[in-house]
C-alpha cells in the first residue's frame, strides 16, 4: 500500500512538472488568454557566443519560459480569484475596489479629492493660451471648445474605498479649469456637471460597475450636449435624435468591463445591466453635418465608435491624445508630430479638445505647443 501511494505522489509530480511543458509544445487545452495592457516576453530568435557567455540569452529565455509556461493564465486567474474573494485585493494596475464591489481607478480617485492638484497660476496660464487660438480660429470660422468629459469618481463617490475620506476634498483640477473658462469666457461643455445633474433626477446609470468609461446612455447624453452647442456657437441645424426608449440587453460592451477585465478573475465579475438607447433620426432637411476633430484621452474612444458621430458629423478624426490620428490617414503619417496642426486645423469646422477629470493635469496634451509649432526636446 506505501508503495503504491508513493507511486502515486510521484506520478503527481511528475505530471505537475511536465504537463505544463507538453501544454506549451502541443497546446492541447485551450485556456482564455489573459486581459489587459501588457506584453509576453518574446522566445529568442537566435544565439550568439556573446549572449550565451554573458548569460543574456538564458535570462531571456527565462523570461519567455515564465510568460508562456502552459496553464499560466489558469493559475493566475485563480490566484487573482483568491486574492479578491478573501481579501478585496486586486492585481490590476491602480484598480481599486469600493463599496458593494464597485471598481475605480485610484487617479480618479485621487484626482476628484484634489490630490493632483497643479495649482492656480498654471492652470490659468493654460486656459489663456487656449483662449488665444480659440480667439484666432474664429476668424476662420473654426470653434474650439473645451470639453470636459464626465469621470466616475466624481459620479459616484458614494462607492469609493473607505480609506478615502471625501470631506478632505480640496480644489481641484477639473473645478479650477471650469472657473478659469468662465472667468476668461473661453468656450467649454461641462459634460461632467450633466451627469450629476442626470443622476440625481434618473434611475438609469451613466459609468458600469466593472468598468471606467461612460456607458452607451452617457454617450447619448454628451452628444446632446454637444450638439446642441456647436448649434447655438454656430447657428446652424445639426440632424436631430431622440434617445428617449432605453432597454437593458444581457450582454455588456467591452468598455462596461474594462477595468474588471483586467482584474483576471477565474469567475465571471457580478455585473449590473447597463441600460442602451435606441435612436431614433428626424427629418434632416434643412440641416448641417459639421466637420469634427476631437484631440482627448480615452473618452473620445466613446464619442468616435458611436453610431451617432457618423449620423451627426462629418469627416471626423481623432487625435488621441494629440499623438496618434485615429481612423489611420492612408499613405500619411499617423502622428500628429509629423503633420502641420494649423494647417490640418483648417480642415475642420469644429474641434473638441476633450479630457476626464483624471487627465486633467496634463491638459491640454501639448496641443497649443503643437499648434504654435514648439518642439519638445
Amino acid at each position: 500500500m506505501k508503495k503504491q501511494i508513493k507511486i502515486g505522489l510521484l506520478l503527481l509530480i511528475l505530471g505537475m512538472l511536465f504537463i505544463p511543458i507538453l501544454q506549451i509544445c502541443f497546446s492541447f487545452s485551450n485556456e482564455k488568454p489573459l486581459q489587459g495592457s501588457f506584453e509576453l516576453s518574446p522566445k529568442p530568435n537566435t544565439i550568439t557566443i556573446s549572449d550565451w557567455l554573458n548569460g543574456k540569452y538564458q535570462e531571456e529565455y527565462t523570461n519567455y519560459f515564465d510568460a508562456h509556461i502552459g496553464f499560466r493564465p489558469t493559475l493566475v486567474r485563480i490566484f487573482n480569484q483568491i486574492q479578491y474573494s478573501f481579501f478585496k485585493k486586486t492585481n490590476a494596475k491602480d484598480v481599486q475596489i469600493g463599496k458593494d464591489n464597485y471598481l475605480f481607478e485610484g487617479g480618479y480617485i485621487r484626482d476628484y479629492i484634489g490630490y493632483s492638484f497643479i495649482g492656480e497660476n498654471k492652470i490659468t496660464e493654460k486656459v489663456k493660451r487656449i483662449k488665444n487660438i480659440q480667439n484666432e480660429l474664429k476668424k476662420d470660422s473654426i470653434n474650439l471648445i473645451i470639453v470636459f468629459a464626465p469621470g466616475k469618481a466624481s459620479y459616484f463617490p458614494e462607492f469609493f474605498p473607505s480609506q478615502y475620506d471625501t470631506t478632505t476634498k480640496t480644489l481641484s483640477n477639473y473645478l479650477c479649469y471650469v472657473k478659469k473658462c468662465e472667468e476668461l469666457d473661453v468656450d467649454f461643455i461641462d459634460i461632467n456637471s450633466s451627469f450629476i445633474q442626470y443622476k440625481k433626477k434618473s434611475k438609469h446609470p451613466l459609468f458600469p460597475k466593472g468598468g471606467i468609461h461612460w456607458g452607451e446612455l452617457g454617450v447619448a447624453i454628451a452628444f446632446d450636449s454637444i450638439t446642441k452647442y456647436i448649434e447655438q456657437k454656430r447657428s446652424i441645424n445639426i440632424p436631430d435624435f431622440d434617445f428617449s426608449k432605453i432597454e437593458y440587453p444581457d450582454n455588456l460592451l467591452n468598455s462596461d468591463r474594462d477595468i474588471s477585465d483586467a482584474m483576471n478573475l477565474f469567475f465571471e465579475y457580478k455585473y449590473y445591466k447597463m441600460p442602451k438607447p435606441y435612436y431614433i433620426f428626424k427629418d434632416t432637411i434643412d440641416t448641417e453635418k459639421p466637420k469634427l476633430l476631437i484631440i482627448g484621452d480615452s473618452y473620445g474612444y466613446g464619442l468616435t465608435n458611436s453610431v451617432l458621430m457618423n449620423k451627426l458629423f462629418s469627416n471626423t478624426e481623432f487625435w488621441y491624445y494629440n499623438r496618434e490620428i485615429k481612423p489611420n490617414r492612408k499613405n500619411h503619417s499617423s502622428k500628429v508630430e509629423d503633420i502641420n496642426v494649423k494647417k490640418e486645423l483648417k480642415k475642420f469646422d469644429v474641434v473638441l479638445l476633450l479630457s476626464t477629470e483624471t487627465n486633467l493635469f496634463k491638459f491640454d496634451f501639448e496641443f497649443t505647443d503643437s499648434y504654435n509649432n514648439i518642439i519638445k526636446k
